[in-house]
Parts: structure tokens; C-alpha cells; sequence
């Protein structure tokens, strides 16, 4: 297998299954890029680029390279796989995150305020 061929294949296959779990996680819908205030979404493109890359390194580096097609489709389709599982796992821990830092600011917002009484205080100079 040339190194053209195993290249290519990982991409393909890995970015396949970024496409594919980026349409599970989404309920069948494209998520188009977009800018944001002050970031880009890379939308779709995203989880391919991710499947893609994560397939080429697991093929090229991680794992011995594959002799024949069926064991490049299926370390292709495990690497792209755990790549999103990755990128599943950073988007919850965010959720997380932010869904603590809202409740510490509820939390804040509904604590009353130990103010001193002003009123005592001048009567008491009186």
C-alpha cells in the first residue's frame, strides 16, 4: 500500500465519521459555518477536519501501518470516532462550566447585602 493511498484513506475515512457524528449530534442538521462576536464556528468542517487528522496520525504514528484496505477503513473509523468523543467530551466540560459559573452568580445576585445600619450609627455619635 503506498503511502498516497494510506494518506488519502485515513482522510477520507476519518473525516467521513467526523461528518456522520456531526450529523448524529446535531439531529440530521448541518451546522453551517458562522461568525460569532468573537470567535469563528467552523460548523461541519470541524468534526471532518478532526476525523480526518485524528485518522491520519492514528494511521501513520500510533498504530503499525496497515497492510491491506480493511485494516486501514477500521483504524480510520476508530480514530475518527475518538476524535469526536474528544470534542464531545470539551463541549460538555464547557457546558459544565458554564452552568456552575451561572448558578455562583444566582447565588450572588440573591444574597442580601450585610449593610451597617447609617441610622443606628449616627445616633449612637449623637
Amino acid at each position: 500500500m503506498s503511502l498516497f493511498t494510506l494518506l488519502t484513506g485515513a482522510l477520507l475515512m476519518g473525516g467521513g465519521i467526523g461528518f456522520v457524528s456531526h450529523l448524529i449530534r446535531n439531529k440530521n442538521k448541518m451546522v453551517r459555518p458562522r461568525k460569532l462576536k468573537y470567535s469563528f464556528d467552523m460548523g461541519f468542517w470541524a468534526d471532518i477536519i478532526y476525523g480526518g487528522v485524528a485518522a491520519v496520525l492514528t494511521v501513520t504514528y500510533l498504530l503499525p501501518i496497515p497492510e491491506d484496505y480493511g485494516t486501514l477503513i477500521a483504524y480510520s473509523i476508530l480514530a475518527g470516532m475518538s476524535a469526536q468523543s474528544v470534542l464531545l467530551y470539551r463541549k460538555l466540560d464547557t457546558e459544565q462550566s458554564k452552568t456552575k459559573h451561572d448558578q455562583k452568580l444566582s447565588e450572588i445576585e440573591n444574597r442580601p447585602l450585610d449593610l451597617p445600619d447609617i441610622k443606628s450609627k449616627k445616633k449612637e455619635r449623637e
